[in-house]
């Protein structure tokens, strides 16, 4: 494996992206984790930064800095609870699609009625998603929306 030598440049890279996300360490250590990435402990991350340490992985490094860089940019800034495993950013496509179902007669009771909703999914969740104070959903509620949309859509189709 080889190993890079810690410029300057290299901690002020780290340090700019690690402020123009408002990612940490620990949060970005886990999503490089939790996408198959290299396992590595934030302390090394702290370590670069504060110029504790000299040299890295070239592929650890590169994992990191690229994983900073894809990013979403509705992630950037996001809250902790954002950051959590497993979930993804909502997207405006989708708070459109909820602004159009719950603009007209429909209820979000309705789709929670639903023997698959999402446990966590509820008429708060909901009106969160719409109105963007919800950044990121699990990719099975995101599927069940747009399932849900979908089989309303084409329900009151059939009924006009």
């Amino acid at each position: 494996m080889d190993r890079l030598l810690i410029t300057h440049d290299m901690r002020t890279e780290l340090k700019q992206l690690r402020k123009k996300t408002g990612w940490g360490y620990i949060a970005m250590c886990q999503r490089l984790k939790e996408q198959g990435g290299p396992a590595l402990l934030y302390a090394t991350l702290q370590k670069i930064e504060n110029g504790d340490l000299v040299t890295i992985g070239a592929d650890d490094w590169n994992a990191i800095i690229q994983i900073y860089k894809n990013l979403p940019l509705e992630l950037h800034g996001a809250k902790n609870g954002v950051k959590r495993k497993n979930t993804i950013p909502v997207s405006s496509e989708l708070r459109d699609m909820l602004s159009e179902l719950f603009s007209g007669q429909i209820s979000p009771r309705i789709i929670l009625k639903d023997p698959n909703a999402p446990r966590k999914l509820s008429v708060g969740r909901l009106h969160a998603l719409k109105s963007g104070k919800l950044l990121s959903i699990s990719p099975d509620e995101e599927a069940f929306l747009r399932a849900s949309y979908s089989s309303l859509k084409n329900h009151s189709k059939s009924d006009t």
